[in-house]
């Protein structure tokens, strides 16, 4: 297993095959941004189908990686977040062929996602020069609003919430 590159901006575990490929092996692990399971499963999946297409590479295949609550939410929500995942995955053509799951107090959803690319045709992230086009897939600061609901219900002052309740399940 090796890194991109040295700047903390390019570190993406990669591995050479003997094709002169790379298979990227991005992790995107994260609590939930939206009220709906199915949604949620279905965001994460995008976003780590996103880290792949991002970098020119072509899925093959992801992991399902799981923290959930058995004792405070019912499986069907844990049912609804994976077969998001697995109808957007699907949408992108790639299998999940697994994955591990562990008993947390809040519920999180990630995918790994493999992919192959060409080396020499490899997309960074960095680079940019004044008068290159910036394609925004979706709105910035999601990750802000989620981690300041955090915070202000830490602090007792909650916010309108972003996690599950078990009326969400369709």
């Amino acid at each position: 297993m090796y890194l991109l590159e040295q700047n903390p901006a390019m570190m993406l575990p990669f591995t050479r095959s003997a094709k002169l490929r790379l298979w990227f092996k991005p992790l995107i692990f994260l609590p939930p941004v939206v009220n709906d399971p199915y949604e949620f499963g279905a965001i994460a999946a995008a976003n780590a189908l996103s880290d792949i297409y991002a970098m020119g590479a072509q899925p093959i295949f992801a992991l399902n990686i799981v923290g959930f609550p058995e004792e405070s939410l019912p499986m069907e929500v844990l049912e609804q977040i994976l077969l998001g995942a697995q109808d957007k995955t699907h949408e992108a053509g790639i299998p999940i062929l697994g994955g591990h799951s562990v008993e947390d107090p809040e519920p999180k959803f990630g995918l790994v996602v493999s992919g192959l690319v060409d080396p020499n045709k490899v997309i960074k992230n960095q680079g940019a020069r004044a008068g290159d086009v910036l394609v925004l897939t979706k709105p910035l600061g999601t990750g802000i609003i989620t981690n300041s609901h955090k915070t202000w219900a830490r602090r007792g002052r909650p916010r309108k919430a972003s996690c599950f309740h078990h009326e969400h399940v369709k």
